[in-house]
Parts: structure tokens; C-alpha cells; sequence
């Protein structure tokens, strides 16, 4: 018993407060990185299937991105960060979309 009650008791004498604000800003970013990841993975799949010829994906891409890039709340060295992070997997999954993407 000592040793559930004591971790708890230092987590909860030691955790530091949430601003509400903070919060939200969290939860508007990861809203916006589930919506950049699901278009990008649908325009890089599209593109893989033959549906986008690579002029289009790579419109396409750019619009999702700079979209991103307006609706993050954050630095701008955050948003670079998350957005390499969530595009990186998926280039490296479908080249051919990163290739439409450096066009």
C-alpha cells in the first residue's frame, strides 16, 4: 500500500498546473496534424494509384501544407517540426509523392 501511496502523493504535491488555454491550443493543433496527415496520406495514395498526375499532387500537397501552416497555433519552428514529423513517414512511404512535392 505504502508504495501506491507515496508516487501518488509526490506526483500530486509535485505535477504542474494546466492552463485551460494551453489545453485548447493543444487539443486545435492535434486537430489540424490529424487533418494534415489524412490529406496527405490521400493525396500521396492518390498520386501512387494513378488518380493525380504529379502537377496536381504537387498543388495539392501545397495547399494542404500552407493550410497547415495558417491554422497552427505555435512558433514557427513548432510548426516546421510537426509538420516534417507528419510528412516524413509518408514520403518515405510513397517516394513518388515526395518527388510531386519538391516539383
Amino acid at each position: 500500500m505504502k508504495r501506491l501511496l507515496l508516487p501518488l502523493l509526490a506526483a500530486l504535491a509535485f505535477s504542474i498546473p494546466i492552463k485551460a488555454q494551453d489545453l485548447e491550443i493543444h487539443k486545435h493543433n492535434l486537430n489540424h496534424k490529424g487533418f494534415l496527415h489524412g490529406g496527405l496520406l490521400m493525396i500521396c495514395l492518390a498520386n501512387a494509384k494513378g488518380y493525380l498526375d504529379q502537377d496536381e499532387t504537387s498543388d495539392m500537397l501545397n495547399r494542404a501544407l500552407n493550410g497547415f501552416d495558417e491554422l497552427y497555433k505555435g512558433n514557427k519552428e513548432e510548426r516546421l517540426r510537426e509538420a516534417v514529423d507528419i510528412s516524413n513517414p509518408i514520403f518515405d512511404a510513397l517516394p513518388k509523392c515526395l518527388e510531386a512535392y519538391k516539383k
